[in-house]
Formats: C-alpha cells, structure tokens, sequence
C-alpha cells in the first residue's frame, strides 16, 4: 500500500481509509468493522450509523492508529490460500488480493505448524506437499475473526523466509507457534531449528506415530 493512502472518496465507506491501510489481524482483534455483523443481525442497520459500532478504520481514533500498517513500518503481506471457487468473486470485484500484517501480529497469530492431511502443492514452490508431511500454514483471519483459508507451504522450503522474518522481527520465541506441541518428539528438534530458519536436513527423524493438529475454526 501507499505509505500515505488516500480516504474513499465516495461509497459508503466515504473519508474512512481502505482496508489495505490497516493490519488485516488488528482489523479483527480490534473490531475495526464491527458494524458490518450489525447490518447482518439488525435489517436496514443504517451505514452512517457504522462508527457507533467500530470505527471503520478512520485512521484517526485511539482504536484503528495502532492499527495502521502503512506508515513506513515493514510489514508482512499475505494473501489467503483460497480454493478456485473464489474466481467468481474476483471476477465479481471482490477483494482476494494481499493482506498487510505487522510482523508482531504476524508472528503471534498466523503461522502454525502441522502434518498435512492430505497431498498438496506448496503454493510458494510448487514442490508436492506428502501426506503426513510437516508443514507451515499461514493464516490471517477474516475482519470478524474467523480464520481464512491457510497458505500452505513446505516447513523446509520456508527456512529462507523465517530466517528474513526473524532478521525483522527479533526476540520472538518460535516454540510458542500454534502445533510446536503437538509435533512427534523425535521431530521437534527439526521442527524448531525449521521454524527459526536455520539450516538443516530437507526431512526430521521418523517418528513412530505422529500427532496430528487441526487448525481451529477461530486463530
């Protein structure tokens, strides 16, 4: 984005910032735009009414500053690892495109770890994804919370890309990332020298039986 974007010059979101201004994961935590479930629960809720429940991103308020990702700061841009049935909404106008996340929020909240379920394509690389496989899933959620669809990548393939996020974001301890204690034993070491993007073999240790994570519905 901008580093100084422009207000909406016309819509019902007239002088309020675009959503791309703000960190799509401060969005949710900080119920930016809380009045669009009101418009779902009260029919006719009026969208001039809309800063009485979330401001809506003015980018002015003590609620949404600390939310703004476009000020200079590095930030994280994620773009939600969507199946082809989005492809009508993209063709319909609808916004499927990257997300800002500062790097804090990133690390706390939308990486985690886990075996795949099932045979994929890492969406960086390309490269097949097994099943059983340890992977990192990104995930940033919707602006009400609710997780979107993960990105999923290759936990050896990312250790170029944890390795730079960690040169930005320093102190940030990777064992408390969402599935670390639900990997096999055996694995952990692996897991955890992967996560802080160190240097290593391309696959862990076997593990007899590993655990399994399923991402919650809610980050």
């Amino acid at each position: 984005p901008k580093l100084a974007p422009e207000p909406n010059s016309k819509g019902p979101r007239k002088g309020q910032l675009p959503g791309e201004s703000f960190c799509h994961i401060c969005i949710a935590e900080r119920g930016l735009y809380a009045w669009r479930d009101q418009r779902k629960v009260e029919p006719g809720f009026n969208f001039s009414n809309m800063t009485a429940i979330g401001c809506g991103g003015c980018g002015n308020c003590d609620t949404c500053v600390p939310a703004l990702a476009c000020n200079g700061q590095v930030a994280a841009f994620v773009k939600p690892g969507r199946d082809g049935r989005d492809l009508s909404r993209v063709m319909k106008g609808f916004n499927t495109g990257f997300y800002p996340v500062h790097l804090g929020c990133f690390a706390r909240r939308s990486l985690a770890v886990d075996y795949a379920t099932r045979e994929a394509e890492c969406q960086v690389s390309g490269v097949k994804i097994a099943k059983g496989e340890l992977r990192l899933l990104v995930v940033v959620p919707k602006y009400f919370g609710e997780a979107d669809a993960p990105v999923r990548l290759r936990l050896h393939g990312a250790r170029a890309f944890l390795r730079a996020l960690w040169s930005e974001h320093k102190g940030f301890d990777v064992s408390a990332i969402q599935g670390v204690d639900h990997v096999a034993e055996a694995q952990r070491a692996w897991v955890l020298a992967a996560l802080r993007g160190e240097e290593g073999p391309e696959r862990p240790p076997p593990a007899a039986a590993p655990s399994q994570l399923r991402l919650q519905g809610r980050l």
